[in-house]
Parts: structure tokens; C-alpha cells; sequence
């Protein structure tokens, strides 16, 4: 979706598929990109796109949304360009970075970075995931969430902490010995946004092997195994899935699977 002059916003994981290179395409004209801001813990990437000078969209709210209002899905399933459905708001879901949108919508692989719409053409959402175990549940990340992406990118640098000073003469105290290997560093307690797999909510993993899901769904659970600091596979009510792990450090868990097809992203709690 342009949404400046020369900038197009789109989920992370659609522009991983393109590999080092990443074009735009309007009607038969292709364009150079480049990433701008990458937020992959909202799946949602800015590119700068040299030469563009398509029409931005005008950007509403998840606030102005109510169940059952009509919108507009538009993309590219399986290639198929400037595809547009139409459905409803089916919910708004909460989540630790906002509300989802679910909608009834038909999208299909290719429709994710596409827009949805409401009655007065505005952008409301991202199309992100649908889910492979249920009937046209579809979910779109909120497009409030652009102006987000940005300010978490711009307060990354200030966020940093300093160096803690010692007096002259002084030194620091020795380091006490930090285990920062995947499988120590995913133990706790996360706030997460799931794929196809995984329901969004609380996530508990535990340090042997097992997790739960604490909301919405209280009670889900399963087994879980960090393979050579590369993947986790899950183990879920007899589901098997094998995610990469793509950041994960004291605060970002970030797990997709090869083909982008699901994915897990989490805040520790």
C-alpha cells in the first residue's frame, strides 16, 4: 500500500520471500525498492520505492470499526493482481500491541501486505495470516500500527542505555556469567501475536520442553525444542510444526516458518 510519496508499506515477511531484492510492480512498470523500517515483531516493513509516484491512500483507524461494518480486501492471491473481496468485520481482537482485525474477507497466499478497506475507501488494515484450521478467518493487522512502526524504529537509538560509569580509579564489577544460548533466553513468559498455529495471547515455556498457552485459551499446551540455536519445533495437541528462529533476545521472540506460511512473534511479558 502507498501511503507517501514513494513509500509503500507491507508485512516483513512478504518482503523476506523476495530475497535480496526487492521490487514494486505498478501496472507493467517495475520499480527498485529499499527497506525504510523493518518492524518484524508487527510484521510490518516501510520500503522507499525510487520513481513511484502513485497516490498514497488515506489512513483510518481500528477505532472507527465496529462488528459486522463492511470492508474491502484488496490484493494479489497466488499472483492474481488488484483482486478485491468484500466481507465483514467479523471481531476485534485485543492483543498486547493493539486490536486485529478479523474479517470474513476472502484472502488467500499472496494476499498478505495487501490493504482492507472500509466503506469510505480508507485503509483500516494490513492483511496479515488466515488460519488453516477453521472457515474464512481472516486477520488483518490494524493500520494504526504504521505511525507505531515508525516510532519504535526512531526510539530505538534513545532506548539504548549507556555505559555505567565508575569512579576514577575504579573498576566494574567482574560480569557475572550470562546464559544467552536460544534455549535459556526462551524460557518465561511472552506476549504474543500467533500465525496459523498459534492463538494469540500469553505463552508460558517452561525449561523442560513444555509451554501452555495462558489466554485466551487457557490450557492449551505442548512440547517444545530449540534444534541447534536455528528452530524451535512445537508439538501441538498432535500437531507437528518446525518454526526458525529469526530474533530472539532477552525481550523479541521472533519464530517463522521457512516458508513464511506461520509465524510467532512475542514480547516477554
Amino acid at each position: 500500500m502507498v501511503i507517501g510519496t514513494g513509500t509503500v508499506v507491507t508485512n516483513c515477511h512478504v518482503v523476506a520471500r523476495t530475497g535480496s531484492t526487492i521490487t514494486a510492480r505498478v501496472g507493467t512498470d517495475t520499480y527498485e525498492a529499499t527497506v525504510m523500517v523493518a518492524d518484524e515483531e508487527l510484521d510490518l516493513c516501510s520500503l522507499s520505492v525510487l520513481g513511484l509516484s502513485a497516490p498514497a491512500v488515506e489512513i483510518g483507524s481500528v477505532g472507527s470499526l465496529r462488528t459486522g461494518q463492511r470492508v474491502y480486501a484488496i490484493g494479489a492471491p497466488y499472483g492474481l493482481d488488484l483482486t478485491i473481496s468484500e466481507g465483514i468485520v467479523s471481531s476485534l481482537r485485543d492483543v498486547p500491541a493493539g486490536t486485529v482485525i478479523q474479517t470474513t474477507a476472502a484472502i488467500s497466499p499472496g494476499s498478505s501486505g495487501g490493504g482492507l478497506f472500509n466503506l469510505s475507501g480508507q485503509l483500516v488494515g494490513i492483511v496479515t495470516f488466515q488460519s488453516r484450521y477453521g472457515q474464512n478467518l481472516n486477520f488483518a493487522h490494524p493500520a494504526d500500527w504504521i505511525a507505531q512502526m515508525r516510532a519504535r524504529a526512531s526510539s530505538l537509538t534513545a532506548a539504548t542505555p549507556s555505559p555505567r560509569p565508575y569512579p576514577p580509579g575504579s573498576s566494574a564489577p567482574p560480569a557475572r556469567p550470562v546464559d544467552d544460548s536460544p534455549g535459556a533466553l526462551i524460557v518465561g513468559s511472552w506476549w504474543c501475536i500467533g500465525g496459523m498455529s498459534f492463538p494469540n495471547g500469553e505463552f508460558h515455556f517452561r525449561s523442560d520442553g513444555t509451554f501452555t498457552s495462558i489466554l485466551p485459551r487457557r490450557g492449551d499446551s505442548g512440547s517444545y525444542s530449540v534444534i541447534g540455536g536455528k528452530f524451535v519445533n512445537f508439538d501441538i495437541r498432535g500437531r507437528h510444526s518446525s518454526l526458525v528462529i529469526q530474533n530472539l533476545t532477552a525481550t523479541v521472540l521472533v519464530l517463522k516458518k521457512a516458508d513464511y506460511s506461520d509465524w510467532l512473534t512475542c514480547s516477554r511479558k
